[in-house]
This record gives structure tokens, sequence and C-alpha cells, in this order.
């Protein structure tokens, strides 16, 4: 009888537990991402012989990528991009991607505090001042 008690418990508290959310739910492990760091708050240019490298470089044709179909994201989040010339559904010579990308602060270090307001500047990363945004 005493054997039987915990294992009663493990069973009931096992139907109450949900799995956490680890803050990568983004990412569709069915795409490929691009990866690049930004140290400045800017406006950004990504042309055509820059991002056609890029995709070369993962094994892919930028002629086979509908420009309609391009996403970027930054801390798990979706980010407004401009796509020039996407309407005709070919990324051209004369296309472009523009985003406004921004540098690492100290937002996401608020976290290590147990008290938020004991973070030094919250303007200023204690790790780095880049950040990395996913293209896909």
């Amino acid at each position: 009888m005493k054997r039987s008690i915990p294992v009663l418990i493990f069973l009931f508290s096992s139907l109450v537990m949900k799995a956490q959310t680890y803050g990568h739910e983004w990412i569709n492990h069915d795409q490929t991402y691009l990866r690049f760091y930004l140290t400045a708050n800017s406006l950004y240019r990504i042309d055509q012989e820059t991002l056609d490298a890029a995709v070369t470089a993962s094994g892919f044709s930028l002629a086979s990528i509908d420009p309609r179909n391009f996403q970027l994201f930054y801390m798990g989040e979706e980010q407004y991009i401009h796509v020039e010339g996407e309407s005709d559904g070919v990324f051209d010579a004369t296309d472009f991607i523009e985003f406004y990308g921004q540098r690492n602060d100290g937002v996401f270090d608020a976290q290590l505090y147990n008290n938020p307001d004991d973070q030094v500047h919250q303007y200023s990363s204690l790790f780095t001042d880049t950040a990395a945004y996913y293209l896909t």
C-alpha cells in the first residue's frame, strides 16, 4: 500500500503537467533561414547580388524563390520589410529588401535580475550590442 501512493501521486500529477514554451516556436523547421548580424540602429538594404550569394551558399537558387514569401525575424517576432519589385514574383537585379534594424539593447537582460529595476542600463546589453536577424 505504501508503494502505491507515490505511484498514484505521480500518475495524477502527470495529467496536469504542461510543456514549457522556450521562445523558439516561431521557427518553421521546413524552411531555411539566413542569419545576419546588425550592430547599429539603421535602415538596411539587401540587394540582389548579396542575397543571391547568401542563398547560393546555403544550397538554393534565388531564381526559385518567390520574393513575396520573404519573412524577417528578430527576437522571435516577424519584422516589417519592403521588397522592391516583388509584384512580378521574381527577384531581379534591381530588386532589394529594405527594413529598419536595431542593435541589441538591454531589454532582454532585464530577465537576469530578480528585480528589473536593479538593471544598470536598459539601452545597453551586458553581453553584446550585436543583434541576430533571420531571413527566410
